[in-house]
């Protein structure tokens, strides 16, 4: 699909895994190993690589030695020219504090973003099992007219309260509101018996990204969190979909 080629990954892989331990007393959660040879972020990667999106960025903080050698050893030798997965530790550019949620780390990192001239930007989480493709998202996004797009999976209401952030959509599946962990999560329009969970996987406009993650780097109030703020702000102010 010619459209992968317009769009990079960024994946978020610094979180330090505490409901884990003690796997993640001496890695990063991305890192815990999972079926012998293998990472919990290969799932993330393997899904980038297959849906062809084959300039990814590794935001890493917490213990990430692990995880670098992992990247460098397993998956940058099968990238061919022009494509990369780069890691990219914190660098306090534009800021002289480590990562302060989701939304600060692809802040911090917004040159290398910026640096791409990318039109697209998949926001991806390394510490989460599952299958995707990409590709699917873009199209849709495309098709849509969309400036955000936010995957989602439908779930049974209690399983979801308190644990996942909701996105409510009216019956064309535009997104009209998001609440992060609510106790009462507001049912789907579509499926009344069902809720729609946020699979913390983003897809932006980079025009739209960019200005968005500096208004909230300048917010005071911000906890700088993708589900938090950015969303609702986006909500506020743009097309969601």
């Amino acid at each position: 699909m010619a459209q992968m080629r317009d769009a990079i990954g960024v994946i978020l892989a610094g979180g330090q895994g505490e409901r884990l331990w003690p796997l993640t007393r001496d890695r990063a959660k991305p890192a815990v190993p999972f079926g012998a040879v293998y990472r919990i972020i290969d799932f993330t990667l393997s899904n980038c690589l297959n849906s062809d999106l084959r300039r990814v960025f590794v935001l890493t903080q917490y213990k990430a030695l692990s995880l670098n050698r992992h990247v460098r050893r397993g998956w940058s030798p099968l990238m061919g020219y022009g494509d990369f997965i780069e890691v990219l530790p914190p660098q306090m550019r534009v800021s002289q504090h480590w990562y302060r949620g989701t939304a600060d780390a692809v802040y911090q990192n917004i040159y290398s973003i910026g640096s791409e001239q990318s039109n697209y930007v998949f926001i991806l989480s390394g510490d989460h099992i599952y299958r995707m493709n990409y590709q699917k998202m873009l199209a849709q996004h495309v098709e849509a007219g969309a400036d955000v797009t936010v995957a989602t999976v439908e779930m049974d209401p209690a399983d979801a309260a308190g644990k996942f952030g909701v996105i409510e959509t009216d019956e064309h599946w535009r997104v009209l509101g998001f609440e992060e962990k609510p106790a009462r999560p507001k049912p789907s329009r579509v499926h009344p018996d069902k809720i729609n969970a946020s699979m913390g996987v983003y897809l932006f406009n980079t025009q739209l990204l960019v200005p968005i993650l500096i208004d909230d780097a300048e917010a005071p109030t911000s906890s700088h969190d993708f589900g938090k703020d950015i969303l609702p702000r986006i909500l506020s102010k743009y097309r969601v979909f």
